[in-house]
Protein backbone atom coordinates (compact mmCIF):
# COMPACT_ATOMS: atom_id res chain seq x y z
CA UNK A 1 0.00 0.00 0.00
CA UNK A 2 1.30 3.43 -0.95
CA UNK A 3 1.05 6.34 1.08
CA UNK A 4 -1.10 8.10 -1.40
CA UNK A 5 -3.85 5.62 -1.09
CA UNK A 6 -6.40 6.26 1.14
CA UNK A 7 -6.26 3.88 4.23
CA UNK A 8 -10.13 3.16 5.76
CA UNK A 9 -10.58 1.53 8.81
CA UNK A 10 -13.74 -0.84 9.12
CA UNK A 11 -15.29 -3.05 11.34
CA UNK A 12 -17.15 -6.11 9.98
CA UNK A 13 -19.22 -8.71 11.63
CA UNK A 14 -20.46 -11.04 9.13
CA UNK A 15 -19.86 -12.71 6.15
CA UNK A 16 -16.84 -10.82 5.46
CA UNK A 17 -14.80 -12.30 9.04
CA UNK A 18 -11.98 -14.66 8.29
CA UNK A 19 -13.38 -17.68 7.06
CA UNK A 20 -16.63 -17.02 6.17
CA UNK A 21 -18.01 -17.01 2.46
CA UNK A 22 -17.41 -13.13 1.81
CA UNK A 23 -14.37 -12.72 3.08
CA UNK A 24 -12.67 -12.38 -0.14
CA UNK A 25 -13.75 -8.97 -0.70
CA UNK A 26 -11.68 -7.64 2.13
CA UNK A 27 -8.97 -10.61 2.55
CA UNK A 28 -6.20 -8.25 0.59
CA UNK A 29 -6.67 -5.46 3.85
CA UNK A 30 -4.83 -5.57 7.19
CA UNK A 31 -6.24 -7.64 10.32
CA UNK A 32 -5.75 -5.35 13.07
CA UNK A 33 -7.49 -7.56 15.96
CA UNK A 34 -10.93 -8.00 16.79
CA UNK A 35 -13.36 -5.76 18.63
CA UNK A 36 -16.60 -6.04 20.90
CA UNK A 37 -18.79 -2.71 20.57
CA UNK A 38 -20.17 -0.92 23.00
CA UNK A 39 -23.79 -2.33 24.18
CA UNK A 40 -25.78 -0.14 21.58
CA UNK A 41 -26.58 -2.14 18.48
CA UNK A 42 -28.90 -4.99 17.74
CA UNK A 43 -28.15 -7.92 15.52
CA UNK A 44 -30.67 -9.72 13.10
CA UNK A 45 -30.36 -12.67 11.17
CA UNK A 46 -31.38 -11.94 7.51
CA UNK A 47 -30.68 -15.40 6.78
CA UNK A 48 -27.19 -15.62 4.53
CA UNK A 49 -25.50 -12.39 6.50
CA UNK A 50 -26.39 -10.35 9.10
CA UNK A 51 -27.90 -6.79 9.26
CA UNK A 52 -26.98 -4.58 12.84
CA UNK A 53 -29.10 -1.80 14.21
CA UNK A 54 -28.35 1.51 16.06
CA UNK A 55 -30.26 0.95 18.49
CA UNK A 56 -30.34 -1.65 21.21
CA UNK A 57 -28.29 -3.16 24.03
CA UNK A 58 -25.93 -5.76 22.28
CA UNK A 59 -22.27 -5.76 21.75
CA UNK A 60 -21.48 -6.69 18.25
CA UNK A 61 -18.05 -9.03 17.69
CA UNK A 62 -16.05 -8.24 14.73
CA UNK A 63 -13.05 -7.67 13.26
CA UNK A 64 -11.43 -4.94 12.25
CA UNK A 65 -9.36 -3.98 9.21
CA UNK A 66 -7.27 -1.55 7.44
CA UNK A 67 -8.29 -1.21 3.94
CA UNK A 68 -7.31 0.66 0.74
CA UNK A 69 -9.81 2.64 -1.27
CA UNK A 70 -10.83 0.20 -4.02
CA UNK A 71 -11.52 -2.42 -1.04
CA UNK A 72 -13.31 0.11 0.45
CA UNK A 73 -15.33 0.60 -2.89
CA UNK A 74 -15.60 -2.98 -3.08
CA UNK A 75 -17.62 -3.20 0.43
CA UNK A 76 -19.79 -0.84 -0.19
CA UNK A 77 -20.93 -2.43 -3.22
CA UNK A 78 -21.55 -5.31 -1.34
CA UNK A 79 -23.44 -3.32 0.94
CA UNK A 80 -25.29 -1.86 -1.11
CA UNK A 81 -24.32 1.55 0.13
CA UNK A 82 -25.88 3.82 0.85
CA UNK A 83 -29.42 2.00 -0.12
CA UNK A 84 -29.65 -0.94 1.64
CA UNK A 85 -26.38 -0.33 4.44
CA UNK A 86 -25.27 3.45 5.70
CA UNK A 87 -22.10 2.99 7.28
CA UNK A 88 -20.91 5.06 10.97
CA UNK A 89 -18.06 5.75 12.59
CA UNK A 90 -17.05 3.77 15.98
CA UNK A 91 -14.38 3.76 18.33
CA UNK A 92 -12.35 0.46 18.34
CA UNK A 93 -9.23 0.14 20.16
CA UNK A 94 -7.20 0.51 16.86
CA UNK A 95 -8.96 4.28 15.93
CA UNK A 96 -12.35 4.94 14.81
CA UNK A 97 -13.49 2.48 11.98
CA UNK A 98 -16.70 2.31 9.52
CA UNK A 99 -19.68 0.01 10.42
CA UNK A 100 -22.36 -0.63 8.22
CA UNK A 101 -25.82 -0.82 9.02
CA UNK A 102 -29.27 -1.06 8.27
CA UNK A 103 -30.12 1.56 6.37
CA UNK A 104 -34.24 1.84 6.81
CA UNK A 105 -35.89 -0.38 9.54
CA UNK A 106 -35.51 -3.64 7.73
CA UNK A 107 -38.43 -6.41 8.47
CA UNK A 108 -37.25 -6.58 11.96
CA UNK A 109 -39.39 -9.92 12.80
CA UNK A 110 -36.13 -12.11 11.64
CA UNK A 111 -34.53 -13.75 14.15
CA UNK A 112 -32.45 -11.63 16.60
CA UNK A 113 -28.70 -12.68 17.68
CA UNK A 114 -28.70 -12.46 20.91
CA UNK A 115 -25.02 -12.35 21.43
CA UNK A 116 -24.00 -10.25 18.92
CA UNK A 117 -21.77 -13.17 17.46
CA UNK A 118 -22.72 -14.14 13.88
CA UNK A 119 -19.84 -16.40 13.65
CA UNK A 120 -20.88 -18.38 16.64
CA UNK A 121 -24.92 -17.82 15.43
CA UNK A 122 -23.72 -19.16 11.56
CA UNK A 123 -22.00 -22.44 12.71
CA UNK A 124 -24.47 -23.44 15.28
Amino acid sequence: MTNQESVNKVMVYGSLLSGLHNHGVISTGELLGTHTTKPEFTMYSLRGFPGVTHHGSTNIKGEVYEVDSNTFRDLDRLEGYPTFYTREVIDTPYGKAWIYLLNYPYNLSNEEVEDGDWRHYYSG
